[in-house]
């Protein structure tokens, strides 16, 4: 079974809310977990995973995004319950976590708080130093009539981006929901600026596993003195890698890169 649209086979309740996942080999209980950005939700693996059909794959939505059930508030803390929850659940023992973005940062605090959980890190353009420069969030969602228009309309954050278009518009498929009035994004907005990135050096020292750290040539958010950052503050080098002619954005810019960088991560080039 590839991980594709309308693929949300399990949900998981965590903390009062249904955390829903998807498996590309059930039957196999050592998978690769793929974590998604903010704002973001499966869809953001949708060009990668057809090219690991071979491996298993774990894809999840975190609480407020995607197909999840959405919560009051949201912390850093509450989304790692998630991933461990997730993972005692569907997994046996420590697996390879690839993190993009948001989910990155995530994985590092589960690396650090359940390394029975993890046993490699892959972070794919993740901020690692610094915070996120704030930006004005509307309270509620904009309606949009139709499905295509509502489609045309998405935009990734930061909007720079190399990506296939028919890829945006499956993405873009994924991540909206029927409204009153049209079409609206159903990933909840109050999740935007929860400080996941704030402070992570204390959370990075506490990081025993490999780890890989890779970042778009053109990315505004991680670039080499991020991968420096990350060897200074773990008092060891990472594996780093530049996807070349990529943005923030990097699973969609270069779905080929990043198949070459897990498969090189897990030793299964």
């Amino acid at each position: 079974m590839l991980l594709a649209e309308n693929e949300m086979c399990d949900a998981l309740r965590v903390d009062g809310a249904d955390v829903r996942f998807v498996r590309t080999h059930p039957e196999d209980d050592s998978p690769t977990l793929l974590v998604h950005g903010g704002s973001a939700h499966v869809g953001w693996w949708f060009g990668l995973a057809p090219l690991l059909t071979d491996l298993p794959l774990l894809a999840m939505e975190l609480s407020g995004h995607g197909t999840s059930d959405h919560r009051r508030a949201y912390s850093p803390d509450g989304w790692v319950r998630e991933l461990s929850a997730v993972l005692d659940h569907a997994a046996r023992g420590p697996v390879t976590i690839v993190g993009h973005s948001m989910g990155g940062a995530l994985a590092l605090r589960l690396a650090a708080t359940r390394p029975d959980l993890v046993s490699r890190l892959v972070l794919l353009d993740v901020r690692v130093r610094g915070r996120s420069s704030a930006r004005q969030v509307p309270e509620v969602h904009r309606v949009v009539a139709t499905h295509r228009e509502a489609v045309n309309s998405f935009r990734l954050r930061p909007r720079e981006t190399t990506a296939d278009a028919d890829l945006l518009a499956r993405v873009a498929a994924h991540g909206l929901r029927r409204v009153p009035g049209g079409w609206s994004w159903s990933f909840d907005l109050r999740t935007v600026g929860t400080p996941v990135a704030v402070d992570l050096d204390p959370v990075i020292e506490q990081v025993c596993c490999p780890v890989t750290y890779a970042w778009g040539e053109h990315s505004p958010i991680a670039d080499a003195g991020s991968a420096d950052h990350l060897d200074a503050i773990l008092d060891r080098p990472v594996e780093r890698r530049v996807i070349t002619g990529a943005h923030h954005n990097v699973t969609l810019d270069d779905p080929e890169a990043c198949a070459r960088l897990i498969r090189e991560a897990l030793g299964r080039e």
